[in-house]
């Protein structure tokens, strides 16, 4: 079977752009994949019943919010994980592009910057057990 030469993108991750069409299909995808999936949901019933897990310490705060985020940008050195201790695997995907917008006979190039999160293993509950669990981050 021969494969077309033009399914493989050689440039940069942000040299070709997503409608948002394509955008919202693969997220919606992925969410639908996640949440429906019977692999997910008892670690999710579990979580609950327990109290869920502990969130790391620090974070990120966005002005004029007062809340802080648990949870670190996607860069060599900081914490991938948003649970405090945690023991498995983490998996992180930071995607960025842009995508063209059409309303009312105007199109124009917006920018987009996803960050995907799942980890699985065993952590300390906010109970003070240890669990294991799947968790996703979106």
């Amino acid at each position: 079977m021969r494969i077309p030469t033009h399914a493989f993108h050689k440039g940069h991750a942000g040299a070709r752009s997503l409608s948002r069409r394509q955008l919202m299909r693969m997220a919606a995808g992925a969410a639908g994949t996640a949440f429906l999936s019977r692999f997910w949901m008892p670690s999710f019933t579990q979580a609950a019943a327990m109290g869920g897990p502990k969130p790391i310490v620090g974070g990120i705060s966005m002005p004029p919010m007062k809340e802080t985020f648990h949870i670190f940008l996607p860069e060599p050195g900081n914490e991938p994980s948003t649970i405090t201790d945690f023991d498995g695997l983490i998996a992180l995907s930071n995607v960025q592009g842009t995508c063209t917008r059409s309303r009312g006979g105007v199109s124009s190039k917006l920018v987009y910057d996803v960050d995907l999160r799942f980890m699985k293993g065993r952590y300390r509950g906010a109970d003070g057990k240890e669990a294991t669990g799947t968790f996703g981050f979106v």
